[in-house]
């Protein structure tokens, strides 16, 4: 079992404390075609900013050898990824082609037990370089993470992991920014996660406390509350095989008369 890549330290605290949490107004419909080909369109009203987008997604293997990931949505966005994940053992190779932005990135990622390397590579004028190393032993990792090979900005995580328990901290910014994360699987019904942020020169401290409750094998409730006094909320039913919804709202306890948006629905069928 290999450590994981750099972005996947922290990952199952982190997860659980912004997985779902979205207030927009979402509908997705997964299909598939003749081929193999994976079909997924959405359409998504931004509670924010209140405008609507529609997207079609495409995922098919004209190769053995490689995946194409095609979007295209009603705000321009035109990208194709192609993933190269059986050029040779543990090494995957992604380029990622936005044709709206004209920029283009070449990610690498190249997986062993004992350590792993993955780099991204963007394209644009001016280039930019990201290179994460991580090496594991038993339940333990740690883990760098450099863009363009300047130290000064490297990002430094070590991560525990257990069956039932993750324990990571971060450092970046010369030390100057620290996270703090844990995630638990208490019971088989149950997980917590917190996060704790401190970026010590602002004397700037933030906190997440989240919970993970499974009601049964169709349902489930998340919740978490923050240092700023914000609860979240979000409900979770497998209505049948192939169709779901997720309903997430949210409210500030510190600022309970302020109008604002709060309540987003997402439906997702799969036929």
């Amino acid at each position: 079992m290999h450590p994981g890549l750099f972005g996947d330290l922290g990952k199952k605290p982190r997860d659980l404390l912004s997985d779902d949490f979205s207030y927009d107004m979402k509908l997705e419909v997964k299909s598939t075609a003749d081929h193999g080909v994976g079909l997924t369109s959405t359409v998504t009203r931004d509670h924010v900013k209140g405008g609507i987008v529609a997207a079609i997604k495409a995922k098919f293997r004209p190769a053995r050898w490689v995946r194409v990931d095609t979007t295209i949505d009603t705000a321009g966005k035109v990208q194709a990824v192609a993933t190269l994940d059986t050029l040779a053992d543990g090494l995957k190779v992604k380029v990622d082609d936005n044709l709206t932005a004209r920029t283009a990135k070449v990610t690498v990622e190249y997986v062993k037990d004992k350590f792993t390397v993955g780099g991204a590579f963007d394209l644009t004028n001016p280039a930019k370089s990201t290179v994460g190393v991580v090496v594991g032993h038993n339940n333990v990792a740690v883990g760098v993470e450099v863009v363009d090979l300047d130290i000064g900005k490297a990002k430094y995580v070590g991560q525990y992991a257990a069956d039932n328990l993750v324990i990571a901290a971060a450092a970046a910014k010369n030390g100057d920014d620290l996270i703090l994360s844990y995630a638990q699987d208490v019971q088989s019904d149950l997980t917590v996660a917190a996060k704790y942020n401190v970026q010590r020169s602002k004397n700037d401290h933030k906190f997440e406390l989240g919970v993970l409750y499974c009601l049964d094998k169709r349902t489930s409730l998340r919740s978490k509350i923050d240092s700023n006094g914000v609860v979240s909320l979000v409900y979770g039913q497998d209505l049948r095989p192939g169709l779901a919804v997720k309903i997430a709202g949210q409210i500030d306890t510190q600022n309970t008369g302020k109008p604002h948006n709060t309540l987003g629905v997402t439906l997702v069928a799969d036929l």
